[in-house]
């Protein structure tokens, strides 16, 4: 049973005891390598991934690239870049970007398409729990991705 105080912070981050119910962050930026920021590599493999998902390239700033849906102007966006201190981009120790799907086949899709594209499978399409469906990889960089629907 939750004590008063965690049932007060999941109200007010509106959770559930599963996870998040409603979008809380605006947009997911990674940090990318130089070689894999720069032409003609630039976003590519990005772009094709988050295409099956409805998203396509809003921005692109050279070094960096933003992504949102197609289809839902108010869906957290996604972008891609070299940090802007320009140090060597680095993948945090238990960091994990999350994407919400609208269905078990776009994250079928997705996961395949990166994989197709070098990502590193770190879990394939399947039941985590009965509320919730994910698949995980790894990009190019080693950020690890997940794909999910609750």
């Amino acid at each position: 049973m939750p004590t008063r105080q965690q049932r007060a912070l999941r109200r007010a981050l509106n959770t559930t005891r599963w996870g998040v119910r409603a979008a809380l962050a605006a947009t997911a930026l990674v940090g990318a390598l130089a070689a894999h920021a720069a032409a003609p590599y630039r976003g590519r493999p990005v772009d094709a991934v988050l295409g099956e998902l409805g998203y396509g390239r809003t921005m692109d700033f050279g070094n960096s690239q933003a992504y949102g849906s197609k289809d839902n102007p108010m869906a957290p966006g996604f972008a891609v870049g070299i940090p802007y201190d320009s140090r060597p981009a680095s993948v945090g120790n238990g960091t994990m970007i999350a994407i919400m799907c609208a269905s078990e086949s776009k994250i079928a899709a997705a996961h395949a398409k990166a994989l197709a594209l070098g990502a590193k499978d770190e879990g394939a399409p399947g039941a985590r729990s009965p509320q919730f469906y994910a698949a995980y990889f790894r990009d190019l960089d080693g950020n690890k991705i997940c794909l999910s629907k609750f």
